[in-house]
């Protein structure tokens, strides 16, 4: 027999086993022995039209166990979950591994979620306990999402579409637990969608715009520039907070592109105003961590014609907490183009003098909570060995949230550089009276 002959041979053979192992892996897990999708869609057609739930789990997390401790352990977790699983349901019940760390139940011994909510809070509990395969006390979180049949569809692909949509609201609002779907999840994903659509300029009757709030010199009085506020508007829901679209952007991977759009918006805007104003304008904390930030900023910059010397990027204290090392390059990057970042609500996070005593910023922004409270002696302590701090690092201080005379007067007084707040201007857009017409004018009230 030729070598040829052999090789073909032994190439039909590969290629029969890798066939038959997909065929076996589409109706049962390898690694758990568990069923897999196409089982659980049997089973659907099987349940029929009685009352029966469907649960979707995933382990919180899971990638991070992976990376810490390697694919090995990871399967033993997956297997030690698929065990608990098996053991924990009742009779009639099916448990399937859909993909990676999404395991599904099919419930026919808890036929709603009366009864339901009792066992699955029980399982989520059991797979918290340690795990065999990690060192204690290193334990698991779980996130549960589930739909009974008839109340909340009898159709497989709604109820495991209403379990998905359960699960996801689990995962947004604290990892861990159990969430039932309800017609609010369904009318919060319809906005959801919406929204997302809006960000990509895909959504008719929606409009992202851009609003300026003034910065205010504190001992001239006058406007020394503006910060750049995002803001979207729906023909049926009104404003939308930016907190609640700015998530869903990062949630779904956006904010890198709608960033880079508000930062050509805003750079267009601000090539209208006196070149001695400066822009301030947001990153994201995600921005933080992604290595192209600043040569994506750059180029917007580039292609505007905007001088980097008049753009000041602010970063959130909190998100230096989450990516210190990824924006370390990022910040240094800007500031040798001659571009200025700042911390913005400074005293809100965690660990913050020793992120100032690390990284470089040109501003320290005082939180509003404290500006709130200047009429309390403490607060007022803290906030003179804020300034007194940043003053001794080589920042400026703005102070945020100023909205009373006797709070200018006290922040000039102690020395604040910059002051921000509805006491000098509420935020407005470009097209409106205000703020080109107190461009370079005093602001405020008499002090």
């Amino acid at each position: 027999m030729s070598a040829a002959v052999v090789i073909i041979a032994v190439l039909l053979t590969l290629a029969g086993a890798v066939w038959l192992w997909r065929r076996v892996a589409r109706r049962r897990d390898v690694l758990s022995v568990l069923p897999g999708r196409s089982e659980l869609y049997g089973r659907f057609s099987a349940a029929g039209q009685d009352g029966f739930c469907v649960a979707l789990l995933n382990i919180d997390g899971f990638r991070r166990i992976n990376d810490a401790h390697g694919y090995p352990v990871g399967d033993a977790v997956l297997e030690t979950m698929a065990a608990r699983l098996r053991e924990g349901v009742g009779d009639g019940d099916g448990v399937f591994r859909l993909s990676g760390d999404e395991f599904a139940l099919l419930l026919r011994s808890v036929p709603d979620r009366v009864r339901a909510a009792p066992l699955l809070s029980r399982l989520i509990a059991e797979l918290g306990r340690p795990m065999p395969a990690l060192a204690a006390p290193q334990t698991i979180s779980v996130s549960c999402g589930a739909a009974c049949c008839p109340s909340d569809g009898r159709e497989r692909s709604t109820l495991l579409a209403r379990a998905d949509l359960a699960l996801r609201e689990v995962r947004r609002a604290a990892h861990g637990g159990v969430a039932f779907f309800d017609a609010d999840m369904g009318r919060r994903e319809d906005e959801r969608r919406r929204i997302r659509r809006a960000l990509m300029d895909e959504e008719e009757g929606m409009a992202l715009t851009l609003h300026y709030q003034p910065i205010v010199d504190l001992r001239s009085r006058r406007v020394a520039g503006f910060e750049a506020l995002a803001r979207l508007r729906d023909d049926r829901l009104g404003w939308i907070p930016p907190g609640r679209f700015i998530g869903i952007a990062e949630e779904d991977g956006l904010i890198g592109p709608l960033s880079a759009r508000l930062l050509a918006m805003a750079c267009r805007d601000a090539l209208a105003w006196p070149a001695h104003l400066g822009l301030s304008f947001n990153l994201s904390a995600l921005e933080l961590k992604d290595p192209a930030t600043a040569g994506r900023i750059l180029g917007i910059l580039d292609e505007a014609g905007f001088s980097p010397a008049r753009l000041e990027l602010e970063v959130t204290e909190s998100a230096m907490s989450h990516h210190a090392d990824g924006a370390e390059a990022v910040i240094d990057a800007l500031r040798a183009r001659g571009a200025s970042v700042s911390i913005d609500d400074f005293g809100t996070g965690f660990s913050g003098m020793a992120r100032l005593g690390r990284l470089r910023f040109d501003r320290l922004k005082v939180d509003r909570c404290f500006v709130s409270r200047l009429d309390d002696a403490r607060q007022r302590t803290i906030v003179r060995s804020i300034i007194a701090l940043g003053h001794d690092l080589g920042m400026a201080i703005v102070a945020e949230g100023i909205e009373t005379p006797a709070q200018s007067r006290w922040l000039a007084a102690e020395g604040c550089d910059f002051g921000q707040g509805f006491f000098y201007g509420k935020p407005r857009p470009m097209d409106s009276p205000y703020p080109a017409r107190n461009v370079g004018v005093l602001c405020g009230k008499p002090a």
